[in-house]
């Protein structure tokens, strides 16, 4: 599947920011040309030079016309430098809060070191994980914000161990959006996120108002904390009404198997699916739609995280917004109050989130067919 532009976009933004930060350009150093970058990257011109304007604001470039993009005289302050590692940097909500970190450290006088995505298509690419993490050491990096990683069942210990690689070379962390070990566990480590269960029950609850009553639950393959806590959210919403939840009714899918969609919908199936996430929710409809399957007529959809592409879907997403880019702010914060108070007990901010009711979920349609 190719990449989408915005997220070749942050690719591009990220790997330029990177050899800068890291050293790899240097001040008053030209880059390669658009052409060039588009070449490498597979990329469009108009994609490599958002990248490059972005990188310009931020104060990284300055691009000269007619003659070429050099890396801009910035000075460097010894042990102001903080990493970042997230799973999608440029995907769903780790898109605003990455943007949201970096403009909060560089206003608070740090250069932030971009991992890039430590994934090599389905799997943690290890090798790529251990190099990071030496670079950060070799580095001299005083912190981290650290979005764990989509790791399938039998990695989950990957985490732990960049977590605590990290914390042997002195390098404060602080978790984005979820725990390294399994819910309900808690590490020792700051963490800045959202109540996945309490937010997984309001959209859950919504659909029940709405007068479903076989709802079923679908998420994703990967082993982490917020999938299984999303999944008690729809259980306690469920049970609050009095129904029982069969087992059957919780699936795990990968989000691109026809097959599997074709399945969920022999009778008798369910009135309405609780995705784990916007990802799953548009590959759902997506296929529903291939097979005559008509949302919200004939099924409702809800997801989860509200990004950037669940408005404007044929069918409008009934999702759970949460608020990405003040969740980055935070996290700079807590970290830079970390890096100041290395004693400070582990903290965990959790942030409230909104409900977005859009066309998936039949609203318009239960509201019509109640008598005047």
């Amino acid at each position: 599947m190719p990449i989408n532009p915005a997220a070749k976009y942050r690719q591009i933004f990220e790997r330029i920011h990177g050899a800068i930060v890291g050293g790899e350009y240097t001040a008053g150093q030209q880059i390669p040309t658009e052409v060039e970058l588009a070449r490498a990257f597979d990329a469009s011109r108009p994609t490599v030079a958002k990248a490059l304007r972005q990188l310009e604001k931020a104060g990284y470039l300055n691009r000269r016309r007619g003659v070429g993009t050099f890396v801009a005289h910035r000075p460097q302050v010894a042990g102001r430098l903080l990493g970042l590692i997230v799973p999608r940097p440029g995907e769903g909500i780790f898109a605003p809060m990455c943007d949201a970190i970096m403009r909060e450290t560089e206003r608070c006088g740090y250069g932030l070191l971009l991992a890039g995505s430590l994934m090599a298509g389905r799997d943690v690419a290890l090798p790529r994980k251990e190099a990071f993490c030496e670079q950060l050491r070799a580095r001299r990096v005083a912190g981290v914000f650290f979005g764990p990683l989509d790791v399938p069942p039998g990695q989950t210990a990957i985490n732990l161990q960049i977590a605590e690689e990290l914390d042997r070379a002195g390098i404060a962390v602080v978790l984005l959006d979820r725990e390294i070990c399994p819910y309900p566990g808690r590490s020792r480590y700051d963490l800045v996120g959202i109540n996945n269960r309490r937010e997984s029950a309001v959209v859950t609850e919504h659909l029940l108002r709405l007068g479903c009553r076989r709802i079923e639950y679908i998420r994703d393959v990967w082993d982490v904390s917020t999938a299984a806590a999303r999944v008690d959210g729809y259980m306690d919403a469920m049970a609050r009404h009095g129904i029982q939840v069969s087992p059957e009714w919780i699936h795990y899918w990968r989000g691109d198997e026809q097959a599997f969609v074709r399945e969920l919908m022999r009778p008798p199936h369910a009135e309405a699916f609780v995705c784990a996430n916007d990802r799953l929710a548009e590959a759902l409809m997506h296929n529903l739609a291939v097979l005559g399957v008509r949302v919200p007529d004939d099924v409702r959809v809800v997801g989860f995280d509200d990004n950037e592409r669940s408005a404007r879907l044929p069918v409008p997403l009934t999702t759970v917004r949460q608020p990405a880019a003040f969740l980055g702010t935070m996290a700079a914060k807590m970290l830079l109050e970390r890096l100041e108070n290395p004693d400070l007990p582990p903290r965990e901010l959790m942030l409230s989130c909104e409900l977005v009711v859009r066309d998936s979920c039949g609203a318009k349609k239960s509201c019509s067919a109640v008598p005047a």
